[in-house]
């Protein structure tokens, strides 16, 4: 069902992203890490993750808006209209995948991928879940990590909450950098009781899967968009 989806702010964060809050003409049914389809003025349509966990109709997007991107093109318009028409409650990795009572959750984020993260993180601590969560979030640089002070209070509040923050390249950083599915296998010895949600580019889902697996993440036990928009 189509939707008017009103700006009510935006925010400009770091790594050219925009942090945005949209009211909806009507309370709208998704799961918490599902997406949304925007539908442009030229005709075209972008894909973003919704943010939050369902709440009433108000919703959250991060919006990597590099020039000439559909990222891009989404915020001019809201800068000129102040709305647009939306779709919401696509996409089959959500936090209802996560249903094994006696697992571990670990949910890796790469960028904007975080996005999905911070709705389904949201949503289990609405739910008071008492399993441990586990987020890693990646980047190239510290910039990437453009919201890094919410998952780390989430791991002061909530005793059952890790974060582990990583980047890749060697600048002044005081945090880790390497491999996150190897720090992943190091806090994990054991993967046979974790399930996991990996949000990022195909290459980054696609090594963590080989990898995991092979590390003992049951078969199944990993969930992603990119294994629906970019099959092997």
């Amino acid at each position: 069902m189509s939707l008017v989806a009103k700006m009510t702010s935006m925010n400009y964060l770091p790594d050219e992203v925009y942090q945005v809050h949209l009211e909806l003409s009507e309370p709208a049914q998704y799961i918490a890490g599902q997406y949304l389809e925007a539908k442009l003025d030229n005709g075209k349509s972008s894909y973003f993750t919704i943010a939050s966990a369902p709440n009433s109709n108000q919703i959250e997007l991060h919006i990597q808006a590099f020039p000439n991107s559909g990222g891009m093109e989404f915020v001019e318009q809201l800068k000129r209209t102040g709305q647009l028409e939306v779709n919401v409650g696509h996409g089959d990795t959500h936090v209802e995948r996560l249903n094994k009572q006696d697992s571990k959750i670990i949910l890796l984020a790469s960028g904007t991928g975080y996005s999905q993260v911070k709705a389904i993180t949201e949503a289990l601590i609405a739910a008071n879940d008492p399993r441990e969560v586990h987020i890693y979030w990646t980047g190239r640089m510290s910039d990437a990590l453009y919201m890094m002070k919410q998952p780390e209070q989430w791991a002061k509040a909530h005793d059952n909450i890790r974060f582990t923050a990583l980047i890749s390249a060697h600048l002044d950083w005081n945090g880790l950098q390497g491999s996150l599915d190897r720090l992943i296998i190091a806090d994990h010895p054991d993967l046979s009781h974790c399930q996991a949600i990996a949000c990022g580019s195909p290459a980054m889902v696609y090594h963590a899967l080989d990898v995991l697996t092979a590390a003992g993440l049951p078969e199944g036990a990993m969930f992603s968009d990119v294994f629906a928009y970019a099959p092997r």
